[in-house]
């Protein structure tokens, strides 16, 4: 069985790669392949469509994926120092970071093959359309990237469901050993050690049973009620 320690190493290891790919990727778009005069413009036209101020040399059509792939990789940052910045807590049999990690590992899994899929069908659509170029070589570089991010991606999903069925195994053995000791996890709620705050052995039951006898031996009215 794996260690927690060699899960908890092997999901930072991921999560730096898949860190590293994403910065890659971003460079080489942004050094060979999206050019633009000036600054970002924040209007949704610019980051939506080429211009001739605005040029992506991704694809050959008007759309913009060099902007795309930027928020690509924006999200998929984001969600791996997520993932590294869970690793931290602790890995007790509740761990609730273990779901989180599933579902963001799972959804960025199919969040980078449809960015690995776009961007090969454009990339090969303007390699053909265009004589050789570096760009070429830039574009194939991006979608390559791509998809060994999906496959990053996929093998930490795959990790938290291992990390998931190991937390559920956990926690059933320890169920299972503490019946066969007789313990309970809810031991505490259904315990019957007799107490003074207890029904069976209140000290305000006991004085006022006391009360009840004494009153009835030295009442008759009282005794006959209680016949």
């Amino acid at each position: 069985m794996v260690s927690r320690e060699a899960l908890r190493g092997t999901s930072y290891i991921l999560a730096l790669i898949q860190i590293a790919i994403a910065v890659a990727i971003s460079i080489v778009v942004r050094q060979e392949l999206w050019r633009y005069t000036g600054g970002w413009r924040w209007a949704p036209s610019w980051w939506a469509h080429t211009s001739p101020d605005n040029v992506c040399l991704m694809g050959s059509g008007s759309v913009n994926l060099c902007a795309f792939t930027y928020v690509v990789v924006a999200v998929s940052l984001a969600a791996s120092v997520t993932l590294f910045i869970t690793q931290c807590f602790p890995r007790g049999a509740t761990r609730c970071c273990a779901a989180l990690e599933l579902w963001l590992a799972a959804f960025l899994t199919a969040w980078w093959a449809a960015a690995a899929a776009t961007g090969t069908a454009y990339g090969v659509r303007a390699d053909n359309s265009s004589p050789p170029m570096r760009e070429q070589a830039a574009r194939t570089a991006v979608w390559a990237l791509a998809w060994a991010e999906m496959v990053l991606w996929g093998c930490s999903a795959a990790l938290a469901a291992y990390t998931r069925f190991d937390l559920r195994r956990r926690r059933d053995d320890l169920e299972m050993s503490s019946s066969a000791t007789g313990s309970s996890r809810y031991e505490r709620y259904t315990d019957r050690t007799p107490s003074p705050f207890t029904d069976s052995a209140s000290k305000w039951k006991e004085a006022r049973s006391a009360h009840k006898v004494d009153r009835s031996k030295s009442d008759p009215i009282a005794r006959q009620l209680e016949v």
